[in-house]
């Protein structure tokens, strides 16, 4: 009798193939970069190793610092943290999802430390609100030095607004659903028809039938409120949140910088600032792998409509991508695959019981 296999064998299986995709479509930038390793000094470039952990990790300190100031997560030590923001960069990396599979990544890892997918849900989107915040703190001090230096031209003016008005916009819409929504019944009713008609469109009608309860989701929402009920009414609890958020982007953007100076290029930081936000942002919207190939399209002509050396800006971006790839699937594929191994186990038996 033939053994049915395991999900976690599908998804490590899957895992493989995608890493795989992804090295074959960058093969062109991967030889590129290949070729500019020669090129730089590699005293500046090796700083990239301590600032892409001090990345990794900002972004796990953030959203535990909150579920530490509620009490939860003491017992998740500094190397489980580090170990678990590793994990959760490479599957935002690597899955194309605009970041929804590092979320529900991280909230089926954190139920094992006795945290609930609603807490995993709150502290994450405490997390996310935090980083594009400092972010626009960051920005909008880049945005005045170049004012005083004389450095600002109409295209920084409009995607600063543009961002600010963009990120305060959905941080404003998500506080007002928190705020005026009494009972969530409604709401995931509509969540889930949307779900449900998109399953229907994208298999062309092949499956009618998708979530059916919205119970859970509702009681899930609730709790989301609760959170945010509790983080409004002490709001020391974001000001951690907010200084890891802080480092995050400081850490992204120094990346980026150093490989400009290894490079022998050294640039006005300003406009990486708000090369670093543009790409991010569209990011969001890209299929590929954490936005590969718009991302860095994207960096490289607001760098060039900025005055940054077009060659310059090609071959710093491009070789900056490709090295902080190598290392986010090189600090996270083995945490990620040990986890899938050792705690998928947990999840077959209880499929199975």
């Amino acid at each position: 009798m033939i053994k049915r296999v395991s999900g976690r064998v599908w998804l490590s299986l899957a895992t493989a193939v995608i890493l795989v995709v992804i090295i074959y479509l960058s093969r062109h930038e991967i030889m590129q970069s290949w070729h500019l390793l020669g090129k730089v000094d590699m005293s500046i470039i090796l700083w990239l190793i301590p600032l892409q952990f001090l990345s990794f990790y900002s972004m796990g300190a953030s959203m535990f610092s909150y579920l530490r100031a509620q009490g939860r997560a003491r017992h998740i030590s500094a190397p489980d943290l580090a170990r678990l923001s590793l994990e959760m960069n490479f599957v935002n990396h690597i899955l194309p999802s605009a970041g929804v599979s590092g979320v529900s990544y991280i909230g089926w890892r954190l139920k094992f430390y006795g945290i609930s997918p609603s807490k995993s849900a709150a502290a994450q989107l405490i997390r996310i609100v935090a980083t594009f915040i400092a972010y626009v703190v960051i920005l909008l001090i880049s945005v005045t030095a170049m004012l005083f230096d004389g450095s600002l031209n109409r295209l920084t003016v409009i995607v600063t607004i543009g961002l600010a008005i963009l990120i305060f916009g959905v941080v404003a819409i998500v506080v007002y659903i928190l705020e005026h929504n009494k009972n969530f019944e409604n709401t995931a009713k509509k969540i889930i028809n949307f779900v449900n008609k998109s399953i229907q469109v994208i298999t062309f009608g092949r499956h009618k039938k998708g979530i059916k309860s919205s119970k859970s989701l509702a009681g899930f929402l609730n709790e989301l409120q609760k959170d945010y009920c509790q983080v409004k009414s002490k709001k020391k609890m974001i000001i951690k949140p907010f200084f890891w958020g802080l480092v995050l982007n400081l850490s992204d953007i120094a990346m980026f910088y150093c490989v400009f100076l290894a490079l022998g290029h050294p640039i006005n930081p300003a406009p990486l600032v708000a090369a670093y936000g543009l790409a991010g942002a569209s990011s969001i919207f890209m299929v590929t792998p954490g936005g590969a190939g718009a991302y860095e399209l994207i960096m490289v002509a607001f760098l060039a409509a900025a005055g940054i050396d077009n060659q310059a800006g090609i071959a710093a971006i491009v070789l900056t991508r490709v090295l902080l790839m190598a290392g986010t699937i090189i600090g996270g594929y083995a945490f990620y695959q040990q986890a899938i191994v050792k705690r998928g186990k947990s999840d077959d038996t209880d499929a199975n019981s």
